[in-house]
């Protein structure tokens, strides 16, 4: 994901700041019409542009980006089951260390549930709990040396018993 993925946000973040495009040009000591025509899509959005214009319009840049990925997951999840199913992959295992509660709490904070976000509000460093989220979902991405997964076949356990057919009644007509 590149600074692009937020180009069409800045709109919205500008508007949210109730400043203008000037007022946004200026304060983020761009030249003269360089937000509209990042909202216009005429000028691609850099890293550093992006990075001020989080700041110009008061928000948090850690926050925002979560926010986007939380976004992008709750697009992207819907897929993940039918796709594994497809492709016969199970999914893969947690990284060594990983909750269960850790885990849920990862899982409901992308897909946009507020139970873990109340939860960061008692945590007293909260952009370096945000970090290692983060870091961690990258280093889930990138870990080529995790060992595949290995396909377990289920134990049927013991066989059903039918029950014997009732012996056919003869017509005696």
């Amino acid at each position: 994901m590149d600074a692009g993925f937020f180009q069409d946000r800045v709109k919205g973040w500008r508007i949210a700041a109730e400043l203008t495009q000037v007022e946004l040009d200026e304060a983020c000591g761009f030249s003269k019409g360089t937000v509209g025509d990042i909202e216009q899509g005429k000028k691609s959005l850099s890293e550093e542009q992006l990075v001020a214009i989080v700041i110009c319009t008061n928000r948090d840049l850690l926050p925002t980006l979560m926010e986007s990925f939380g976004s992008l997951y709750k697009r992207l999840q819907p897929f993940e089951a039918p796709l594994r199913r497809r492709f016969g992959k199970e999914p893969p295992p947690p990284p060594h260390g990983e909750t269960e509660n850790y885990r849920q709490g990862r899982d409901r904070l992308f897909s946009g549930a507020d139970i873990l976000i109340k939860e960061m509000l008692r945590i007293s460093d909260r952009n370096a709990f945000l970090a290692e989220i983060l870091f961690d979902a990258a280093a889930r991405v990138t870990r080529s040396d995790k060992p595949k997964p290995q396909r377990v076949k289920k134990k049927s356990g013991t066989p059903k018993k039918r029950k014997p057919k009732p012996p056919a009644q003869a017509d005696t007509a």
